[in-house]
C-alpha cells in the first residue's frame, strides 16, 4: 500500500495533485478542498479571492459546522451580517473563529488577491 500503510489509513493523505478545486466563474473565486475523509472529524479548505471580489455566504451554509479562518497572504474584509454588522479586517496571519451562524459576506479590499483557508468541524 502506499506509504507503508493500508485499509482506510490512506483516508488521511490528501496529495496536493489530487485535491479538488472549484473556479466561481463570475468571480474568479477558487476553492480547494485541502483534506476532508468520511472517517476524520476536520476539513480543510484553501480559497483564494482575487483583487475587489466580493462573495456572500448564507447561514445555512454554517448551521452544523465550526470554522476557523486564517488568512495567508492579502486582505480580507469579513462581514458578519446581523444587527448590527460586524465587520472584521483581517490581513497575512490573522485567525478568526466563526461566530453564531449568520450571512457572511468575504471582500478583497486589496489591490492584490487574498488567500485564506478554513479549517471546520462538523457538529
Amino acid at each position: 500500500a502506499e506509504g507503508g500503510v493500508g485499509g482506510r489509513e490512506h483516508e488521511r493523505l490528501s496529495r496536493a495533485a489530487q485535491q479538488p478545486g472549484w473556479r466561481d466563474p463570475d468571480t474568479g473565486y477558487t476553492r480547494r478542498q485541502l483534506f476532508a475523509a468520511p472517517t476524520h472529524p476536520l476539513e480543510a479548505v484553501q480559497v483564494t479571492l482575487p483583487a475587489g471580489a466580493s462573495v456572500t455566504l448564507p447561514a445555512g451554509s454554517y448551521a452544523h459546522i465550526a470554522q476557523l479562518l486564517w488568512v495567508q497572504s492579502g486582505e480580507l474584509r469579513l462581514t458578519e451580517r446581523r444587527a448590527p454588522d460586524l465587520t472584521w479586517d483581517l490581513a497575512a496571519g490573522d485567525c478568526l473563529g466563526f461566530g453564531t451562524p449568520c450571512d457572511v459576506t468575504f471582500e478583497n479590499p486589496a489591490g492584490q488577491p487574498c488567500t485564506y483557508a478554513v479549517f471546520l468541524a462538523r457538529r
